[in-house]
């Protein structure tokens, strides 16, 4: 399959959308050709649909910035069977998911900046399609990450019903909100957001608060509890344990967002990786 290069400026993130959306375009044709449901085919034919759609649309806007057709790329490896194309469909989907937020980062400030955050919405809703048809769940089931849309939400019951160590709730192009579950004993991690803001609020549990200007020197100290909020300005080390006997359910809000949209992290290790293949 392609991939994406690490470093790309300009139109170097327009020609990887571009590709990206003709691969996703022909690995769901070519599901939905050996789908052995009528459910099945439908709704990859419907995914097909929604990706050729995006495809002409974004090769349409191609044309119109550089003045040249869109290149043209399709997948290298024909589906030898339904439940391997799946498995190679939804892998590929995140993939997309965290290149086109890779690429909205880098394009901050210009118009792709607002096509590429949509395509990595895009791209996580169907990749989650996917895993939900793969193993027979509801196609009723909401997706976890509302962003870039209207929703109202209980955010005390959401926080508290939260288990995973973090899980994005929203995620727009400006903020991003984010619910957070820290076991007794362990912390956030120790970390320092150059251009972001942060604000976060305790809804169960105990813990303190770690904050200075380097992080050998923090030495602002707070002991908090349900509640309680914590302001972090930008290029603040900052810290927060769970010093209770429960776990410390919190919601943290980034301004302008930190994570990919759609980010679940189940545990601490699992956000740790992916911080580092984010960094590497």
């Amino acid at each position: 399959m392609y991939y994406m290069p690490q470093q790309m400026q300009g139109p170097d993130i327009f020609t990887d959308a571009v590709q990206r959306q003709s691969v996703s375009a022909s690995l769901y044709r070519q599901l939905a050709d050996k789908a052995s449901s009528n459910e099945e085919e439908e709704l990859l034919s419907q995914l097909a649909d929604r990706q050729e759609a995006q495809f002409a649309y974004l090769a349409d806007m191609y044309q119109q910035v550089t003045g040249q057709q869109p290149p043209y790329m399709r997948s290298s490896q024909e589906i030898s069977n339904f439940e391997t194309g799946m498995q190679q469909a939804y892998q590929f989907g995140m993939e997309n998911a965290q290149a086109y937020w890779n690429g909205c980062q880098a394009a901050q400030g210009t118009p792709l900046q607002s096509i590429l955050y949509q395509a990595s919405a895009d791209a996580f809703q169907q990749a989650e399609e996917l895993r939900r048809l793969a193993s027979g769940e509801s196609r009723g089931e909401p997706r976890r990450d509302h962003g870039g849309e209207p929703y109202v939400v209980n955010i005390e019951r959401a926080t508290e019903d939260n288990e995973n160590f973090r899980a994005a709730l929203w995620t727009g192009e400006h903020l991003q909100l984010t619910l957070m579950s820290i076991e007794p004993g362990d912390d956030i991690g120790l970390e320092i957001h150059p251009d972001h803001d942060q604000f976060l609020r305790i809804e169960a549990g105990r813990g303190r608060v770690e904050m200075g200007p380097r992080e050998d020197q923090l030495s602002y100290r707070r002991n908090v509890r349900d509640d309680y909020a914590v302001f972090v300005p930008a290029g603040v080390w900052h810290n927060l344990t769970n010093t209770g006997q429960e776990p410390l359910k919190l919601y943290s809000i980034y301004a302008p967002p930190e994570h990919p949209y759609g980010t679940v992290h189940a545990t601490k290790a699992e956000a740790e990786e992916a911080e580092h293949h984010h960094h590497h």
